[in-house]
């Protein structure tokens, strides 16, 4: 399959032929052969949600640092045409490749966020990738200690390895991909750019004008955190092995969402198609039902039959938004669960219940789309069950 086709509808990363490099070391070397030194960058690129972690923080004060965290490669798009895709892991390693997806590649997880071109394209005029040791892999140790009153040292209560990958330029200039061996968000890496050893600060304005307005429902590759829903091929022979669990398929074997999110929009779907029968199997008890805390199983017919309702109802809900049978469908889901709030302020309760409509069907048509790629890479491995699982 040709490049452009694999990624027609976004990032896709079953289809994504970067290899991976699972030491710093060999990550470092893949760098210097990917022949990028001196090289001047026109821009770089983040398919997907891009967050800051901070809530409001945008809405305050004049600058914002540029510390974004994402879940998908960034993109190196230098002004001879070529790229350089980089997707960080959480060991220290990274999948890297070499005009190996379009330029400017969508993502068929979630909006973009930023348009970085417009936010950065000051901060990284006329910047060149650096002619002396540009690479390097930081790695430290890192504890929290919890301490009792009075006490100036507690028990430790968590130990990570942080990584991370330094990209150097010729004006002072970095770009830092940051991961932890161990977080609550494994799949997410954090980028920040520096200069002369700060963080680069841009005004709120711009931060403000590169943003996209509208509304969404985040979806996470990868399991993300403990408050969130996940779906997971397994095998039906040992439902308590995992599919492709190693760091190369970081956040491509699970999908999830935030659980509230997922009982407004997708709830009904779940109760559905439900199997009572392959629960009981795998999981016996009297009167097996779906369970938002616990485990739940879905053959891969009923899972397949479930998108297909799905995309049906985005087909019926982008046709008419304003259809009146919507309505309570509209006033279940809650604003808390949507991304910026600010974007119902104002308007009349009709064109909120309008706007909610086609932020769900906009979240039905991904959901479909990346449970696609999944259980069809699952099935080629020979999962035969679904199983989705609260927090």
């Amino acid at each position: 399959m040709a490049m452009t086709d694999a990624h027609a509808q976004g990032f896709n990363i079953y289809q994504w032929d970067a290899p991976c490099y699972e030491t710093p070391e060999k990550v470092v070397a893949a760098l210097y052969n990917a022949d990028i030194q001196s090289k001047e960058l026109e821009r770089i690129h983040v398919p997907g949600l891009g967050t800051d972690r901070v809530g409001d923080y945008f809405y305050r004060g004049e600058k914002h640092p540029f510390c974004l965290w994402f879940h998908e490669p960034l993109q190196l798009i230098f002004r001879d045409g070529t790229t350089l895709e980089i997707l960080p892991l959480y060991n220290g390693g990274a999948r890297i490749g070499r005009n190996s997806l379009p330029v400017g590649v969508k993502s068929r997880v979630n909006k973009t966020t930023w348009n970085l071109k417009s936010l950065l394209s000051l901060t990284l005029f006329k910047s060149k990738v650096g002619s002396r040791d540009p690479f390097r892999v930081e790695r430290a140790q890192r504890s929290t200690y919890n301490a009792q009153p009075g006490e100036k040292k507690g028990y430790m209560s968590r130990k990570w390895t942080e990584n991370i990958l330094e990209i150097y330029l010729n004006n002072d200039q970095k770009l830092e991909l940051y991961t932890r061996d161990r977080d609550h968000s494994p799949e997410q890496y954090r980028l920040r750019i520096l200069e002369k050893g700060e963080v680069v600060q841009l005004p709120t304005q711009r931060w403000m004008a590169a943003m996209d307005q509208s509304s969404s429902i985040e979806l996470i590759p990868g399991p993300g955190m403990s408050c969130n829903v996940r779906f997971l091929p397994r095998f039906s022979s040992n439902p308590n092995k995992g599919w492709k669990t190693g760091p190369d398929y970081r956040g491509s074997y699970t999908l999830s969402m935030d659980v509230d999110a997922c009982a407004y929009t997708l709830g009904s779907y779940l109760y559905e198609y439900f199997d009572p029968s392959i629960q009981k199997e795998q999981y016996p008890c009297e009167k097996p039902r779906f369970d938002w805390y616990g485990v739940n199983l879905y053959t891969m017919e009923a899972a397949y039959s479930m998108l297909h309702a799905i995309r049906l109802a985005a087909d019926r809900m982008e046709k008419n938004p304003s259809d009146p049978t919507l309505r309570e469908f509209a006033d279940r889901m809650s604003v808390t669960v949507l991304s910026n709030a600010e974007y119902y302020a104002g308007v009349s309760e009709d064109e909120e219940r309008r706007r909610k409509i086609l932020v769900a069907a906009d979240l039905y048509r991904r959901f479909a789309l990346c449970m696609q790629d999944m259980l069809d890479e699952a099935r080629k491995d020979g999962c035969d069950i679904l199983e989705i699982y609260g927090p």
